[in-house]
């Protein structure tokens, strides 16, 4: 009895754990799955991250693209164009342009016009938008000075936005077309996870203010 005891404490002994040579055998096994599944981690983290950027992408263009576009709708004057740059005139207002409580803002004293007032006789601002390297800028400054008006005037004196500063490649291009009406052009490309994205787009933008000869700048070819 004492003897087949002993014999079946030493099997139990000699079962635990691995031997060396065992160890050896399935390492290579184990490092090949955990290699395969951290590949297939690596390559789904990398396929989510350009999914995004590039949807991310897109909606900063075409964002870009309807910012110009209400601006250029709302000018008085389309001063001139480039190939990267586009500047016009609008009429400064108490309050968001779009809002049916927004009154003018008069030239003579930059104070709220509460009744009629000539377009002549309202106060005006520039806006430009222009490329800088990989960013696209917006800037806003009044026509004339106009002191101690933050608090009466809704656009902002001397404000430069980025509009798109994510890009490693910019290509902003404004031209005009005979009858007045700009063609916007913009892409974007960046770098995601190794690989390039880019997304780019149009548009055709007329001035609901500006005849079809008054507004300057470079022809699209």
């Amino acid at each position: 009895m004492r003897r087949t005891f002993r014999a079946n404490y030493n099997r139990r002994q000699h079962s635990q754990g691995f031997t060396l040579i065992e160890i050896l055998a399935i390492a290579p096994v184990i490092i090949l799955v955990l290699a395969g599944i951290i590949g297939l981690i690596i390559n789904l983290t990398g396929s989510s991250m350009i999914t995004s950027a590039r949807s991310q992408l897109q909606s900063d263009v075409l964002t870009a693209l309807d910012r110009i576009e209400a601006d250029v709708r709302l000018s008085t004057t389309l001063e001139g164009t480039t190939s990267s740059y586009v500047r016009m005139h609008s009429l400064a207002t108490s309050d968001n342009p779009y809002s049916p409580t927004r009154r003018l803002i008069q030239k003579s004293d930059c104070g709220v016009a509460w009744g009629a007032v000539a377009i002549a006789d309202a106060k005006t601002y520039t806006t430009e938008y222009f490329q800088s390297g990989s960013e696209l800028k917006r800037k806003t400054m009044y026509d004339g000075s106009c002191p101690s008006a933050s608090d009466r005037i809704w656009q902002l004196n001397g404000a430069v936005e980025t509009i798109i500063d994510t890009s490693t490649v910019l290509n902003f291009n404004v031209c005009k077309i005979n009858d007045g009406t700009l063609k916007v052009s913009l892409g974007v490309t960046k770098t995601v996870a190794g690989e390039n994205i880019q997304y780019s787009s149009q548009r055709l933008i007329k001035s609901i203010n500006v005849p079809a000869n008054g507004t300057a700048g470079a022809s699209c070819p």
